[in-house]
């Protein structure tokens, strides 16, 4: 239907763990689900491995490096989450300009939730490909609408 809108699929979810957890995922899921090897971020403060599903959905298990100075840590944008919790999630539109109609729709509905709008963004990881894309970023606003 033209002018429809569309329906955000779920690309990957992201959960904050500890870098001796991630060291020890392999062996805890070993045949129970593809394990893709991930790599270390280009800020030097974080590495990854990646949880693949048969819908081409993943789970990116991240950790920050126990070397890691705290401040640098702390001025991160996922510094203070809390490890063991979702910390971010993605999802892939058919179009960039599908992503108002979303923005729109969390607005009427009076949630709390909302998202910034798109900025352009590239994730570059050694052990997988380049990313490129647009990137927003959930907010959550502490006064009720």
């Amino acid at each position: 239907m033209p002018g429809a809108a569309q329906t955000p699929i779920l690309d990957h979810i992201v959960i904050l763990v500890s870098h001796t957890v991630l060291s020890g995922i392999s062996q805890h899921i070993e045949g129970q689900f593809t394990l893709a090897p991930g790599g270390n971020h280009a800020d030097g403060l974080t590495t990854n491995k990646l949880i693949l599903l048969s819908d081409g959905v993943y789970l990116e298990f991240i950790a920050f490096f126990d070397h890691v100075d705290p401040e640098r840590r702390r001025k991160h944008r996922w510094g203070n989450q809390k490890e063991g919790t979702i910390i971010d999630w993605a999802f892939t539109l058919p179009s960039e300009s599908d992503f108002g109609a979303i923005q729109q729709r969390l607005a009427d509905a009076k949630l709390r939730l909302s998202y910034t709008d798109p900025i352009p963004g590239v994730a570059r990881n050694q052990m997988a490909p380049s990313w490129s894309g647009q990137s927003a970023r959930p907010r959550m606003s502490l006064a009720a609408q």
